[in-house]
């Protein structure tokens, strides 16, 4: 297994099977160091502790906090409280970031993680310490496991509350990553509606996080769903590459009508679309065929001075059109016409120049594609 980079700073990897952590282990002179600091309530030794162990931090296995097993669910909560507290206030904080992980990591992998472990985890993030890689999938199934045995999400959080620790939006978006990357979706989703009901207000990044994972499902109507969520209720503005990742999920599903129903409802609601979304959308309905949706886009691209491009002809459009008999891409936009009471036109012209085509003048009600 290659060394990650809680090796790289002399944090030890725990093997994530490995789920006895208790008083079984034979107490060395490092532990029994940090056992007496916590005794005697000098937590802030603890940082120095591990730096003049590093070598016996290599031990596979062993965590310096596993004695705390021994203690009740009440006084291991206060124990942990009292070492997280007096960490937060070292300088310089990197001097802290091992006692913060091997904390964080014993508590997890305890036999009752929460919610100590969510505890540890806030204080981690909020000190500016990246938590080891192996973490999100320890966390992962200590909240797997734990809510099949005991709680549900809600509970969890006002257990964190009662201990003096309120949720926070960073707590809760490392949770919702950690379970959509072991593929646990609807946990993540659950934990999202949830933060809410725990005065933690979802940002752009918890939704994001779960529109990702979404797509990647290709559930795009919950997608979907959960986008007009974060825009119309928390007035949030989605990022491009989320609207790049959600529109090619929906061409991937031949969904071209619900892209374009999207593109709508974002700059009904004055959202920026950009460029490459309407891009993906123009280009699946040619895909597909659909291609009413595709000059109506294209109009309302044009409209906003965007110029529509299609990099490759599309196959269903091919076999139609004698354009693309040369690889040349194609330059578009859109304009009105008098011929046709009112109706948008699309005209498109080569890269080889020249001027617009010219179609017919009877296009009653109905969008043109007009080609030379």
């Amino acid at each position: 297994m290659k060394a990650s980079r809680a090796h790289r700073r002399g944090v030890p990897f725990i093997r994530v099977l490995s789920t006895h952590l208790g008083p079984s282990f034979q107490s060395s002179p490092f532990q029994e160091s940090i056992e007496a600091a916590i005794a005697s309530k000098s937590y802030q030794q603890i940082p120095s502790i591990h730096n003049s162990w590093k070598g016996v931090l290599h031990d596979e296995n062993k965590n310096p906090f596993s004695f705390l097993s021994t203690f009740s669910s009440k006084d291991r909560a206060r124990e942990v409280d009292g070492i997280l507290q007096t960490l937060a206030h070292i300088r310089p904080r990197p001097q802290s970031y091992i006692g913060y992980e091997l904390l964080l990591l014993y508590t997890l992998q305890s036999s009752e993680p929460f919610p100590i472990a969510l505890m540890a985890l806030q204080q981690t993030l909020r000190a500016g310490c990246s938590p080891a890689p192996e973490t999100q999938m320890i966390l992962s199934f200590a909240w797997l496991g734990h809510r099949c045995r005991f709680q549900c999400v809600g509970d969890m959080f006002f257990d964190m509350k009662s201990n003096g620790y309120r949720p926070d939006c960073g707590t809760c978006n490392y949770i919702i990553s950690s379970l959509c990357a072991v593929d646990q979706l609807d946990d993540a989703i659950e934990v999202l509606g949830w933060m809410t009901g725990v005065t933690c207000i979802p940002d752009l990044d918890s939704f994001s996080l779960v529109i990702v994972a979404l797509c990647k499902e290709r559930r795009t109507a919950e997608a979907l769903e959960m986008m007009k969520e974060m825009v119309a209720k928390f007035r949030l503005s989605p990022r491009q590459s989320l609207l790049v990742k959600l529109t090619s999920s929906l061409r991937a599903n031949k969904e071209m009508w619900r892209a374009v129903e999207m593109i709508e409802f974002l700059e009904e609601k004055g959202f920026y679309v950009g460029f490459e979304s309407y891009e993906l959308v123009i280009e699946g309905c040619l895909e597909h065929a659909e291609f009413l949706l595709a000059g109506k886009t294209s109009v309302r691209m044009a409209q906003k001075g965007f110029i529509p491009y299609i990099k490759k002809p599309p196959p269903a459009l091919k076999s139609q059109h004698r354009l693309f008999e040369h690889p040349r891409p194609i330059a578009a936009f859109a304009a009105r016409s008098p011929e046709t009471h009112g109706c948008d036109q699309l005209y498109t012209i080569t890269t080889m120049g020249g001027g617009c085509g010219t179609g017919s003048p009877a296009t009653h009600g109905c969008d043109q594609l007009y080609t030379r």
